[in-house]
């Protein structure tokens, strides 16, 4: 009767093969979440702004037109806010927002140098 040959396996040196793979493919895994949350962070990071108080009531036909301030909507938003309120009148009309706006740009293309708040009453007068 013949005996098989004995073959010796050494377990040691594939598990610890093994278990550094696992561990490195876990450190990868670990840093790419790392990494893809930095730069998700960085995508979704909105620069703050700075906060600008903006009298009205230094505003000339100039700055207006030219938007040197801020932009005409804005502007035109507020005016139609302000004069609301003096009205008592919590309702804005965009059709009329839009068509004021317009008309005051064509008045303050004509008076540069005029206050805005003295060309929005001469204007509507």
């Amino acid at each position: 009767m013949q005996r098989a040959p004995l073959i010796w396996i050494k377990h040691a040196a594939p598990d610890r093969r093994h278990r550094a793979d696992i561990h490195r493919k876990e450190h990868m895994v670990q840093t790419r979440a790392i990494v893809l949350g930095a730069f998700a962070a960085l995508l979704l990071a909105v620069p703050a702004k700075a906060q600008v108080l903006v009298d009205v009531s230094k505003i000339s036909c100039d700055q207006y037109i030219t938007q040197r301030i801020t932009h005409m909507q804005t502007v035109n938003v507020w005016l139609a806010g302000f004069y609301a309120g003096r009205r008592n009148n919590p309702v804005v009309d965009t059709q009329a927002l839009n068509k004021n706006g317009n008309k005051l740009s064509r008045f303050c293309e004509s008076h540069r140098e005029m206050p805005l708040l003295e060309a929005v009453e001469a204007d509507t007068k």
